[in-house]
């Protein structure tokens, strides 16, 4: 029954129109796992100097680490090299189709954050992998690169070893199945921008798992100036904490009155700051409001979680 729920979700997200996939073969891997691996240190920002410090003890789904600019990977590409795989972070445009009564065309068009893992030689090309970052909340700012980086690492060396491709939630579900008993003696750090009043005073009095809320959720104004060192530490130095997130696996076209938009649809997870497993997940689930997309984690998703992994 549960191998029948996880293929059933597996069919979904990959009909998505903007899954987080769709031309990613078993081969792929391989290839990508043979080869040494560029990061491209410019497409990182301010991030991009401290990857070699997080990476050096972590990464192991390629042998060798270069870390080059743009340029550097420009000239290598120019040359017609075919020895690398480029992990980077890029910005990805989702179009919707213009709708008859449509009065702002500025609206057709979002571009939206992704991590791309691709071969050199198509670096003008759709990436084969790419994920959407993960969301601590609007806050966030560059502190989940860290964290994707680790995720995308361990969802590669899990295709790897199963000897499949598999989408990112589906990945997400088996490791819960694995991870989640380990939940009740680890500290988990959510931010207030991914609950709501009534599931945070639940969450506060009904749930056993050392939670510690960090922000304010009772005016979401305010969140993009909200300190989140806590969370942002916890990445940096690898800590033994667990982190909320919310991770996108698709954008869809919804109406809104005279207008369509695009929004994304997320699944929620627990991730560990060190490692990058995730200990519990949930979704899909996307609330949309008038005025914005949040991605709200849920009372009763936490206490199944805790009934189920004691």
């Amino acid at each position: 029954m549960k191998q029948s729920i996880l293929l059933l979700l597996a069919i979904f997200f990959l009909q998505s129109s903007w899954a987080q996939f769709s031309n990613l073969r078993i081969g792929d891997i391989y290839i990508f796992k043979s080869r040494p691996l560029i990061i491209n240190t410019s497409s990182f920002g301010s991030t991009g100097r401290t990857l070699p410090t997080v990476l050096e003890d972590f990464w192991t789904f390629n042998d060798t680490i270069l870390y080059k600019n743009q340029q550097e990977i420009d000239k290598l590409y120019e040359s017609g090299n075919k020895d690398y795989v480029i992990l980077s972070k890029e910005k990805r445009t989702i179009k919707r189709s213009a709708r008859q009564g449509d009065f702002n065309q500025s609206l057709s068009k979002t571009k939206v954050p992704i991590l791309a893992y691709r071969k050199i030689e198509d670096l003008e090309e759709r990436p084969q992998y790419y994920m959407y970052l993960p969301k601590v909340d609007v806050a966030s700012g560059n502190i989940c690169n860290i964290i994707a980086v680790k995720i995308l690492h361990n969802h590669l060396s899990g295709m790897l070893r199963s000897g499949s491709t598999s989408t990112l939630v589906s990945f997400a579900a088996k490791e819960r199945e694995k991870y989640c008993k380990e939940l009740k003696s680890i500290e988990i750090l959510l931010s207030e921008g991914l609950v709501n009043k009534k599931n945070k005073k639940k969450i506060e009095s009904k749930i056993s798992y050392r939670i510690k809320f960090t922000g304010r959720s009772d005016n979401m104004l305010l969140d993009n100036y909200l300190d989140h060192s806590e969370i942002r530490e916890a990445f940096q130095r690898g800590e033994d904490k667990v982190i909320a997130l919310a991770i996108t696996y698709s954008y869809d076209r919804i109406s809104d009155g005279f207008t369509g938009r695009i929004v994304p649809s997320d699944f929620r997870v627990l991730v560990h700051a060190r490692t990058g497993r995730f200990y519990a997940a949930w979704g899909p689930g996307v609330t949309v409001t008038s005025s914005n997309t949040h991605r709200f984690l849920k009372y009763k998703e936490l206490k199944k979680t805790e009934k189920k992994c004691r």
